[in-house]
């Protein structure tokens, strides 16, 4: 009896347990599920004219944005502004010049510029969209292109919205100040200065804070004042990546206290007053504020909330901090990430070849580059591959070799490709991948033969195979055996040899330096019904690539469409795809200075499926494509990038055809890892007042800033024209309230 009682007893608590980690595990599940990530990016736009406005709409979806990721850089946009709308004037999608929202809410979500990081809202804040807020039924993201691309460049920038489905204990928004007035030429110190009255009944708590100018900006700060006190909400250098900077204590604005900015400018180098506006030529002074109100409480700005004016500006002039005007000491880094590009942006052909020295181009395979920047096609020469060329079994129908040499080791110079080494002839019945390592030892799959093999150039200038991996003709998927090996990479670390066996096994198969097996991971799985198939599952994987420093291995998974993305150990990670860009992916290859490399074979029903994608290092999202200026691409193959140049290889017809293209690009810009919470604070004494700076000497600039007020309002508040003079002179009135 006691024993029954005992196993009752344990069952009991076994059940107990085993019915709260049930339902603890669909907790988590379920929290998980409620956030999720939300692409906005423009689809495929290339600018045509310096100074060039886009913007374009989607549905809000329904939740909470908690973070921001930009998908982009500033060496393509100069800068991007998410505004959550009531309405949209515009009649379609997507639409050319400054307009954003239509009448009624308009509000700044965010905005990006100078390469800024990605910015995270603290711990229970958010901003409501959709159905969760009080009347943001669409996003706006605004673009701005500083100047027009070189070569046929198409731009998927925008950002990533995390969005989460649990309602927040704060809201989130956005205040902005907003200078309107010309800048005078020859100042070494400007001040353009706004202060308005909080007429708001509810508290609002600023957390976070990002400035904006143009060239001639030095330092920009925000303070308010309450009961007295000036209290510095945030200062910055505009010429610094222009991100959302957390701050790092608690503050509280109420009614009534004072808000004000001022933005310093330095315009000793100008002969003319300078405009404030959109256009690269002109200035702009802007502070944001990005403040959060508890869930519960009204919302102190239904339509948007910003500062244009000059509320109780003696008392501003009098007492405004000396400190939020004093330049801040250099930062060389931040200044170099930020700095404004000196190229314009863009992928321009710079050679292609279908012969070279007498060797004609087969089917290119395989392309790799060795330590000295040569490139090595491995290519078929007189052989195709078609639907003869294997029976039912995978054996290749013709067993003798290619007679043709089918490695050609090519100089890379300026002044064109030009023949190194012409080998393999007499070795290979059906090239496909090629790898060259840090000591030039050269491996390559052959899917004829379904082997691996490691080669080297001996004295007599010949390849001498080391060791080969599979049996001869025989296809098979055991750790002794591959079917139809697709491609090979090795690691600089360790020297392991990973191959994807693809066409026949749905694997990749890691080995020792020497060749000796060590594990395998992948199994079969394909699209069904609009989904994509479970990570670790393939459907052709195709090509590999790897970037040791972040561990990561990039297995093209062609027939899938996508690039899924390993650790070392073969776990997968993420995967890289956009249906709507491209439904296959023959090859991928990662490169450190701009990131991952991928090309479809097959266009598909796609507008860009004939172009190359560029994914930039860890981000999974496609942002920019590139093509040939005149013609296509004609079944690209293989890519290959190193430093600034690209290679793709064509199999098309059963010849060859080699291109060689340049990325022109500001080599300061091509990456940041700056985040807000590494940026310096820089303190200081809050002591005395800043300089009257309303010029009061000429009518011209008076009119000037009218019209440039008028601008600016509009834009923020989503007016399209501004037809009557009730209208224009409520703009210009505009206070906090």
């Amino acid at each position: 009896m006691t024993i029954l009682k005992n196993n009752l007893f344990i069952n009991i608590v076994i059940f107990y347990l085993t019915t709260i980690s049930i339902i603890h595990g669909s907790a988590v599940k379920k929290i998980i599920d409620e956030v999720e990530k939300y692409p906005i990016q423009i689809q495929g736009y290339s600018p045509s004219i310096s100074d060039d406005y886009v913007a374009f709409v989607v549905d809000a979806p329904n939740g909470y944005i908690t973070k921001f990721e930009p998908l982009s850089k500033a060496e393509r946009v100069h800068h991007m502004i998410l505004y959550g709308c009531g309405s949209i004037s515009s009649k379609t999608l997507f639409w050319r010049g400054f307009e954003t929202c239509g009448p009624g809410k308009s509000s700044i979500l965010f905005a990006w510029a100078r390469n800024a990081p990605s910015f995270e809202l603290p711990e229970g804040v958010a901003f409501a969209i959709g159905d969760a807020s009080n009347g943001i039924n669409y996003l706006v993201l605004q673009i701005h292109y500083a100047d027009p691309f070189q070569g046929n460049v198409k731009d998927f920038s925008g950002l990533m919205i995390h969005i989460d489905q649990r309602r927040p204990k704060y809201l989130a928004d956005v205040f902005l100040f907003a200078g309107v007035y010309p800048i005078p030429p020859r100042m070494y110190q400007y001040q353009q200065n706004m202060s308005c009255t909080y007429k708001g009944n509810t508290p609002i708590y600023p957390f976070a804070f990002r400035v904006h100018t143009h060239k001639m900006g030095r330092v920009v700060s925000g303070y308010f004042k309450h009961d007295n006190k000036w209290t510095q909400i945030g200062k910055r250098n505009p010429q610094w990546p222009q991100l959302f900077q957390k701050i790092g204590t608690k503050m509280e604005i109420n009614n009534g206290d004072l808000l004000a900015a001022s933005c310093r400018f330095d315009s000793s180098n100008e002969i003319t007053p300078t405009n404030m506006g959109h256009m690269g030529k002109d200035e702009m002074c802007n502070f944001y504020m990005m403040y959060y109100r508890r869930t519960e409480d009204e919302e102190p700005f239904p339509y948007g909330g910003g500062c244009a004016g000059q509320e109780r500006y003696n008392e501003m002039l009098k007492e405004y901090p000396k400190n939020g005007v004093d330049l801040l000491p250099p930062n060389p880094l931040l200044e170099a990430i930020a700095a404004p590009s000196k190229i314009r942006f863009g992928v321009i052909p710079k050679e292609k070849i279908t012969h070279i020295d007498g060797n004609t181009l087969g089917q290119i395979s395989g392309l790799a580059l060795d330590n000295r920047n040569n490139l090595a096609v491995f290519h078929r020469g007189s052989r195709e591959w078609n639907q003869y060329t294997f029976d039912f079994d995978h054996v290749i129908k013709n067993q003798r070799p290619i007679p043709e040499p089918t490695i050609l080791i090519l100089s890379t110079s300026e002044s064109g490709f030009s023949l190194v080494h012409a080998l393999g002839e007499d070795m290979f019945y059906m090239p496909h991948g090629i790898f060259i390592d840090e000591s030039n030892y050269i491996y390559v799959t052959d899917v004829g033969s379904h082997q691996v093999h490691k080669m080297k150039i001996n004295s007599n200038g010949k390849l001498e195979i080391i060791f080969s991996i599979g049996e001869k003709f025989v296809p098979g998927k055991d750790r002794e055996h591959f079917c139809q090996p697709s491609a090979v990479a090795v690691s600089k670390y360790d020297g392991s040899i990973y191959i994807t066996d693809g066409y026949c096994n749905s694997r990749v198969v890691k080995f020792s330096k020497d060749g000796r097996y060590i594990k395998e991971f992948g199994t079969s799985g394909r699209n069904l019904y609009g989904n994509y198939a479970a990570l670790g599952s393939f459907q052709l994987p195709h090509d590999i690539s790897i970037d040791d420093e972040n561990n990561k291995l990039y297995v093209s998974d062609r027939e899938n469409g996508r690039v899924q993305v390993f650790d070392s150990d073969g776990n997968p990670l993420y995967d890289i795809k956009d249906g709507t860009l491209f439904t296959n992916v023959y090859s991928a290859h990662y490169c450190k200075d701009h990131g991952l490399f991928l090309v479809p074979g097959l266009k598909g029903n796609t507008i860009f499926g004939d172009y190359a994608f560029v994914a930039p290092t860890n981000s999974s999202v496609v942002q920019y494509a590139f093509a040939p200026i005149e013609g296509l691409f004609n079944r690209p193959h293989i890519i290959r990038a190193k430093g600034d140049y690209v290679y793709i290889g064509e199999i098309a017809e059963g010849r060859g055809k080699l291109w060689k293209f340049e990325i022109e690009s500001d080599h300061l810009l091509k990456s940041t890892t700056i985040s807000s919470e590494e940026i310096t604070q820089y303190p200081g004494a809050e002591t005395s007042s800043i300089k009257e700076t309303i010029p009061k000497s000429s009518g011209g600039i008076l009119i000037f800033a009218l019209i440039s007020f008028a601008i600016l309002i509009a834009g923020f508040f989503g007016y399209k024209t501004l037809k009557h003079k009730k209208i224009f002179m409520k703009l210009l009135t505009i206070q906090c309230h």
